[in-house]
């Protein structure tokens, strides 16, 4: 299942929008804006989309709540019987905290394939962490019992073993991002976990202070990556905080309320190096005009990006085309452009006007 792909223009677009962005609201519906677009395979899709998603090296299915050893199809559940018995699709965010709305109910990101009988023993009780859990024994992953983490009254969670706790954090992060606009019922348990403010999705104290401590503890693996772009070619959609564990830092973490900077996402891998590393070369017939809200590049080359920085140089905006002539729309100001072609890039300064 090991894939490495490198991660799409647009992506890399949607990502280079991001820096300067500042606080949880600005940074989820700038997140929103291009996670939220994707493919519903529906759920009877769920099935057929794990002989992609979530196969170990040797063809079983990879499941996150068992060691069991599962054939694609052939061991879903219908009856669920003892551990080992067959696997089923589990919503790591229980369908009674969101009213089983879709997309939500058959997105790949939140939907694992695991064993029937600890899906049963999980219900719908929030993640957590118990010193004394009840383990279903034999071959299942994860206790059931009495939350130990913090001062916070969770009451009963459950408890994935630590090769997953990260996983489990950051799909919960995309889900908030992905689903900022969806007013979640907030059936049972999800009130522990999920706040909401004007329909905004957000998470809990608790639930911040936990699936922090597992993404810091339990770094992208390489099942995830792999997961991740299967899902790509289903969904069509990514998710940021795989792609960019940082992110999280900047909505929840150790860097909320400081603006998103340029180094971290080129660490990160989601943005190229900066613009202004490629050799200044002028493009012969290339121009640049300016109109009333607009900038126009005419004669560009093939396979073009063109950046738009502000005075200040922090990035504005990322425009990659194959088009020849190109129109920009912005608000009024003094803009930096940079064109970049075939490992060469033009710069260009204009004042843009209403």
């Amino acid at each position: 299942m090991a894939v490495n792909a490198e991660i799409p223009q647009n992506y890399k677009n949607n990502y280079a929008a991001l820096i300067g962005k500042q606080g949880a609201a600005e940074i989820l519906s700038a997140l929103h804006g291009f996670v939220s677009s994707h493919t519903d395979i529906g759920y009877s899709g769920l099935w057929s989309a794990y002989y992609t998603t979530d196969l170990q090296a040797n063809g079983d299915i990879w499941d996150i709540y068992s060691t069991c050893s599962y054939t694609p199809g052939n061991d879903q559940c219908g009856n669920v019987g003892a551990v080992c018995h067959c696997y089923n699709r589990e919503h790591s965010i229980p369908q009674s905290w969101f009213g089983e709305q879709s997309p939500m109910k058959a997105d790949l990101f939140h939907v694992y394939p695991t064993d029937g009988k600890v899906n049963g023993q999980r219900s719908n009780y929030p993640y957590g962490e118990c010193s004394d859990g009840t383990n279903l024994g034999g071959h299942a992953l994860g206790k059931l019992g009495a939350s130990t983490f913090g001062n916070y009254p969770v009451g009963t969670v459950f408890e994935p073993v630590d090769e997953y706790k990260g996983d489990l954090a950051r799909t919960y992060f995309y889900m908030v991002a992905c689903y900022y606009n969806k007013n979640f019922t907030m059936a049972n348990e999800g009130k522990k976990v999920f706040t909401w403010s004007n329909s905004k999705a957000g998470l809990s104290d608790y639930a911040i202070a936990l699936f922090l401590k597992w993404t810091r503890q339990d770094e992208v693996s390489q099942k995830e990556k792999s997961r991740q772009e299967a899902i790509y070619g289903i969904q069509r959609n990514r998710n940021p905080f795989i792609d960019c564990p940082v992110l999280a830092e900047y909505i929840w973490g150790n860097k909320k309320n400081q603006p998103i900077a340029r180094e971290d996402l080129v660490a990160a891998g989601v943005i190229d190096a900066d613009a202004s590393a490629v050799d200044e070369i002028a493009f012969p017939s290339l121009n640049l005009t300016s109109t009333n809200g607009y900038v126009r590049f005419e004669f560009l080359p093939e396979d073009a990006s063109i950046y738009t920085f502000t005075t200040s140089g922090q990035l504005f905006n990322v425009t990659s085309t194959t088009s020849t002539d190109v129109e920009i729309s912005l608000p009024e100001g003094v803009y930096m452009f940079i064109v970049t072609a075939e490992g060469k890039k033009q710069s260009f300064k204009a004042y843009i006007h209403d």
